[in-house]
């Protein structure tokens, strides 16, 4: 019997799919199916593959309509062929602190968890949380232990560690509530230090030569190897860098709040856990840049605030309090205040702002720490040539109106029959904002599925609803995956409002 496709609406532009028997496969093929023909794509689509769905993200909704009938085609019990290469292996010195922990939770000793640990072969099943962030399935079971009750507030880079079913090593340092076994001096991701053109303009393509910037991909094959002492670490790669251009167009005299550069982002990196990124409202943000002669995707300064710039030369900008272009001789300033009723602001210059550009963009990401640091004063920066177009017009900046459309949440099942119905004529009011994403506070919703929901695919205006009952709408720094049901999703064309404003009002879309 063949089994029935079960595609789940996230939004507007994606879907979840579920039931396959191998996820990093279907991904694949959907891939290879809709993207590409020939030479030429045919269709603009995404996939992030997790531990038991694929998310499959498109440019538009005209684009998600194209690509369902392929999606439909795809036989659910695909799987990758059998590696052929050796495994990757990754050296590890045992010094975990959790060692003895799980050890004495397995009912083993230290030297036979390291025995089962280091003899098993290991799959990359899909990436997230982090860039390069590898889930590993093929973890023996007497291994399987749960999360640490109270996760560390950070966890070294390199970290070798365990959870539920997968094995794993942290990428870079961040907060973790995974067990630690050990430690390994491996580079697993570098932006710089691997094949370049694994990273195009449909994001990530494993069926290009070379790796991309992730050691670890999905259908990669794994092995740990117990060492008494790490080979050298290779430099730690570098994702942020500091702007001090030679012969800048201005410089920041005040940085101001939450101050980056910013820009169309990075689409398609979610299968390797890279963030989309860029502007949270692209269209403010692309406003700003029409009325200096930019294209909208040009990078420029989004900030909450406070910020002030100088000019080194003569250089016209523009924002969204002047709303019109101004010219400034070198030595001027010009800066935003912040407030007016939105949270974010923009300021562009003629000819975009230059800065380091990580995955083919200079937009900063606040969560992965990918792109150029926050601005900081005595940054500088240089601009890009002439656009050749002339200015806008000074142009009133639309207001954000306050009600924003939702439509039903691949996971509603796991809430009361009423849940949308409740939502979609809600009001929402912001009691905390990032570029990560933005709690909100609204009606409390009755849950009727409590056990743990395996990591799956996210998209910026994905609500999630974790145990505490509050709503977590994400925005343009979100993780590419997440373990708490998304009960509904916001308009494309919505979703700065949610940014933007303290409260808004839900309607079905």
């Amino acid at each position: 019997m063949i089994a029935l496709i079960d595609i789940r609406p996230m939004g507007d532009r994606a879907v979840l799919v579920c039931g396959m028997t191998d996820p990093a496969a279907w991904s694949l093929a959907v891939k290879n199916g809709a993207v590409k023909k020939g030479s030429d794509p045919i269709v603009s689509a995404f996939t992030v593959p997790a531990a038991e769905t694929v998310l499959v993200v498109c440019s538009s909704p005209a684009a998600l309509a194209a690509i369902i009938p392929v999606i439909t085609a795809i036989d659910l019990a695909i799987a990758l062929p059998p590696a052929t290469g050796a495994p990757v292996e990754i050296p590890v010195l045992y010094d975990g602190a959790d060692l003895d922990e799980v050890a004495s939770a397995c009912g083993m000793s230290r030297a036979d968890v390291i025995a089962a640990h280091s003899g098993a072969t290991y799959t990359v099943a899909f990436c997230g949380f982090a860039p390069g962030f590898a889930y590993l399935r093929g973890l023996p079971a007497e291994l399987h232990v749960p999360r640490r009750v109270t996760p560390r507030t950070s966890v070294a880079a390199g970290s070798v560690a365990v959870a539920s079913e997968f094995a794993a090593v942290y990428p870079r340092s961040s907060p973790g509530g995974w067990n630690l076994l050990g430690t390994t001096s491996l580079t697993l991701f570098d932006p710089y230090g691997f094949d370049p053109y694994g990273f195009d303009a449909h994001g990530f393509d494993g069926s290009v030569d070379g790796k991309g910037p992730a050691l670890l991909t999905p259908g990669d094959q794994v092995r740990f190897v117990q060492v008494d002492q790490l080979p050298p670490a290779a430099t730690p790669p570098s994702h942020r860098v500091r702007t001090h251009a030679d012969e800048p167009a201005f410089s920041v005299i005040t940085a101001g709040v939450a101050s980056t550069i910013q820009d169309a982002g990075r689409a398609g990196g979610g299968e390797i856990g890279v963030p989309p990124s860029g502007m949270v409202d692209p269209m403010l943000g692309g406003l700003m840049n029409r009325l200096v002669g930019n294209s909208p995707a040009a990078a420029l300064i989004e900030t909450c605030g406070g910020i002030v710039i100088r000019a080194e030369r003569a250089v016209v900008v523009t924002s969204t309090e002047a709303i019109a272009p101004v010219h400034l001789a070198p030595g001027e300033t010009f800066g935003i205040r912040g407030g007016g009723g939105r949270l974010w602001h923009y300021l562009a210059v003629r000819g975009g702002v230059v800065a380091a550009e990580v995955l083919g963009s200079s937009a900063t990401d606040t969560l992965s720490g990918l792109g150029p640091e926050p601005l900081a004063v005595g940054d500088s920066f240089r601009v890009g040539a002439d656009p050749a177009t002339p200015l806008a017009d000074a142009v009133p900046v639309p207001a954000v109106g306050p009600v924003v459309r939702i439509s039903p949440g691949p996971r509603l099942d796991w809430f009361a029959d009423d849940t949308f119905e409740l939502l979609s004529r809600s009001t929402l009011r912001v009691a905390q904002a990032s570029r990560v994403g933005v709690r909100l506070l609204g009606p409390q919703l009755t849950r009727v599925r409590h056990d743990e929901l395996p990591s799956e695919g996210l998209v910026r205006g994905a609500i999630q609803v974790p145990p505490s009952g509050e709503l977590v709408m994400m925005l343009a720094d979100h993780p590419t995956i997440g373990g708490y049901p998304v009960v509904a999703v916001v308009h494309h064309d919505d979703v700065h409002r949610v940014a933007q404003l303290p409260t808004v009002t839900c309607t079905p879309a």
